[in-house]
């Protein structure tokens, strides 16, 4: 979930927050009551009418305690799965922080893209980039293997969604234990007086105007950041245009969003053993963790098809009785496409274990 995307005080519709939060739409009723207590961890909010107004934003996300019976707080983002996380990514980029420390006496600042800060955590490896980058790529290697789209880009988002999550989390946590100093923003990369290149975190103005020209083209082109990772193409087009449009106003080379990192100098520094194991044991937890999900989406979904597949006949036996349908009843309701090539594909869970594993 990125809410960096979202400003206090500004209203959303349920479509456009989703896709500013980079999550998925779910259907009205638990579906959707839950995901609203899951953003209760993220931020807090009132809502007027069919808006949701954001009040404040956390800076830590909250962790989400599961108290049902049998499940003793070990689900997704609660305190026990959580601390499994931390035993090993912690590990890893605390022995990262340690090493780029090694001929320096003094503290270093370093930038990175969240894309890089996931490969140094050993969360994916280089297939998950190359496929995230380029679109000839995801072509190729869905064709070559006889893959769905669908099967794809659920395991893509699932994986970048909990990768994501447990980055910032982890650099918090070294941040709490004064390891690292971090922010995330956007980084601008210049030449000084020397011409010689650097980069730096952009300020809370030039922020500010990188945002109003991203958000001034997507309503110019009417459509979303949402929409445009769909083609990349058309997002790379995209950005290329917000670069060129914010050289006009900032006085840079390039900027991209990521991380600038200040790695304290520990005199007393112990490197973390096993991290070889440490790695191997975060990547089978992923590939566990994405495989239980894709199951459970399989599962909703079919409950759903049924309810639905219910409402249909009760309808249809409803007009046949009255012979005339009137607006005020309630209109039948469908599965969504790509629901509906989810039910349709009986190897979608083992298509979602090969691609997990490729990229991961």
């Amino acid at each position: 979930m990125n809410t960096n995307n979202l400003q206090i005080n500004q209203g959303y519709k349920y479509k456009e927050l989703c896709s500013l939060l980079e999550v998925e739409e779910k259907s009205r009723g638990n579906s959707r009551n839950c995901q609203y207590k899951d953003f209760e961890r993220y931020f807090t909010y009132h809502k007027v009418g069919q808006k949701t107004f954001i009040d404040e934003i956390f800076a830590e996300v909250k962790e989400k305690i599961d108290n049902r019976k049998g499940h003793s707080g070990k689900s997704e983002g609660s305190r026990n799965q959580t601390t499994l996380y931390a035993n090993y990514i912690d590990a890893i980029l605390t022995n990262y922080f340690y090493s780029i420390q090694e001929n320096h006496k003094i503290d270093n600042t370093i930038y990175r893209t969240n894309l890089q800060m996931l490969q140094i955590a050993n969360l994916i490896n280089e297939n998950y980039k190359r496929l995230q980058t380029k679109e000839e790529e995801i072509v190729k290697y869905i064709s070559k293997n006889g893959l769905s789209f669908i099967s794809f880009n659920n395991v893509m988002f699932q994986v970048s969604s909990i990768a994501n999550r447990k980055i910032e989390q982890s650099l918090t946590r070294l941040q709490n234990k004064n390891i690292i100093k971090f922010q995330k923003g956007y980084i601008i990369s210049y030449f000084d007086e020397e011409r010689i290149s650097k980069e730096r975190i952009a300020n809370t103005e030039e922020t500010q105007i990188i945002k109003d020209i991203e958000k001034k083209l997507l309503d110019a082109y009417d459509t979303t950041i949402q929409q445009l990772k769909f083609d990349k193409k058309a997002l790379r087009k995209f950005y290329d245009k917000v670069k060129e449009e914010v050289k006009k106003e900032i006085e840079c080379m390039y900027f991209y969003v990521g991380y600038e990192i200040t790695a304290y100098y520990q005199e007393n520094r112990e490197i973390i053993d096993e991290e070889y194991n440490n790695a191997k044991k975060l990547k089978q937890i992923i590939k566990s963790k994405v495989a239980e999900k894709a199951k459970l989406q399989v599962e909703e979904i079919i409950v759903r098809k049924k309810q639905l597949d219910n409402d249909i006949l009760y309808l249809f036996l409803e007009e046949e009785e009255d012979k005339v349908f009137k607006g005020s009843k309630k209109k039948p309701q469908y599965l969504k496409s790509w629901e509906m090539s989810i039910v349709n594909n009986e190897n979608y869970l083992n298509e979602v274990k090969e691609i997990v594993n490729y990229i991961v």
